[in-house]
């Protein structure tokens, strides 16, 4: 394994390892009854929540902006009335109003859905039970139908693409069609992640990478994943090759 130092983020190269962004996992829990919030309308500016039981009790979150999913909030069964209003004018008339019943035992995403002129709020049940060893829940955070990257002057297109996350974790991994190593940061940034604010980005590349990460990389490490592509050209059994090569000679042309 190979280090070095160049900049703000440690970043992993393996041959066979999919693009993941990686922060300390959080596990969550699935007894009682749960509510969350999510705000999925792209034209809808942020939000004040207020959700109200018909017993009085209020639950309340402030600034809430597109794309952003709170966190599970124990609640007591029954109706609630959630109210959106701007968060910039929170004494003005609510955005959206809608009804949702929690039922015992189960966990809910109230989610506003769809663009602000025809926004609605959404009751969606949600499954918290672990699912088997190997497997995972995702989070779709965002899809595009043509993702790019750049490398060099050029633009590489990745197909349609997709952002998620492992549920219970703040494991961001993206998702391309297209066959293609990663070249440049901005297949992060082109997916609204901003890459010098992770502390850890795994790439999957053998050495295309290391022009457009080494000035944000504190760290650069290499990964044997294990895969069929050879990553080792000093242990590589080469078939057809029939002159003195580096690393396998340290001075070929000597």
């Amino acid at each position: 394994m190979s280090r070095q130092r160049l900049g703000r983020v440690a970043l992993l190269a393996a041959a066979a390892l999919v693009l993941a962004v990686l922060l300390p996992a959080t596990a969550a829990a699935a007894t009682g009854t749960y509510l969350r919030l999510a705000h999925l309308s792209p034209d809808t500016p942020n939000v004040d929540v207020t959700v109200t039981g018909f017993t009085g009790r209020t639950y309340q979150l402030t600034g809430v902006g597109y794309g952003a999913v709170s966190t599970y909030q124990t609640v007591d069964p029954g109706t609630y009335t959630v109210q959106m209003r701007a968060s910039a004018d929170p004494s003005a008339a609510p955005l959206l109003t809608g009804t949702v019943r929690a039922e015992q035992g189960r966990a809910y995403t109230a989610a506003v859905l769809g663009p602000q002129a025809g926004a609605s709020i959404t009751l969606l049940t949600d499954d918290l039970t672990r699912p088997g060893p190997g497997n995972a829940r995702v989070r779709v955070l965002k899809a595009v139908p043509e993702g790019w990257q750049s490398f060099g002057p050029s633009r590489v297109t990745l197909g349609p693409t997709a952002l998620v996350r492992i549920e219970g974790t703040e494991v961001d991994i993206i998702l391309n069609t297209n066959r293609t190593q990663t070249f440049e940061p901005d297949i992060f940034s082109n997916m609204g992640i901003d890459p010098k604010s992770k502390p850890l980005l795994v790439v999957k590349s053998t050495n295309h990478f290391y022009a457009g990460f080494a000035p944000i990389a504190s760290e650069i490490i290499y990964v044997a994943a294990g895969a069929t592509y050879p990553n080792n050209p000093r242990r590589t059994d080469y078939r057809k090759l029939a002159r003195r090569i580096w690393p396998r000679v340290e001075d070929p042309f000597g």
